[in-house]
């Protein structure tokens, strides 16, 4: 049978049993309970690729890739976003920490969200290398961050 492709590229039935990545999902099902999340990084990998390729073909100028966080982060997707050179896009401290457990550069952290309280703003001015400003409360909070505490 060929894989659809709504599956992971690394989709196969082996023994009659479903398998991502040569793992039997019916057994990860029994060990880890359901729902159950597998992330296949040949998928991923495929994908970024391709990705990337379109990009260079069909858009000339200078250009980054940028990984939304808030899609899904934890420090393997975050470690696996710097194998290809992309920029993550962290919606607050939680994320910032993520990313920098992981080992992300601060060039590629970028933080946007909207309502950042004081904290996201402190670990964005400490951590990331970009900060999207939503409004000029924002900037002035950033502002204050900056004169007061001499970060």
């Amino acid at each position: 049978m060929d894989r659809l492709d709504l599956f992971p590229v690394s989709t196969k039935i082996e023994n009659d049993r479903l398998t991502i990545a040569g793992h039997d999902l019916a057994s990860l099902a029994d060990r880890y309970l359901t729902p159950l999340y597998i992330y296949d990084r040949a998928t991923l990998n495929f994908s970024a690729q391709t990705y990337t390729d379109a990009l260079s073909a069909h858009y000339p100028a200078p250009s980054h890739i940028t990984y939304a966080g808030k899609a899904f982060l934890c420090k393997a997707i975050a470690a696996w976003t710097q194998e290809h050179g992309f920029i993550v896009d962290c919606t607050g401290q939680g994320e910032i920490g993520i990313a920098v457990a992981a080992g992300v550069p601060r060039g590629n952290i970028l933080v946007h969200g909207v309502n950042k309280s004081l904290d996201d703003l402190k670990s964005a001015l400490e951590h990331a290398g970009i900060i999207v400003v939503d409004n000029l409360t924002e900037l002035k909070r950033i502002h204050s961050l900056i004169t007061n505490y001499q970060l």
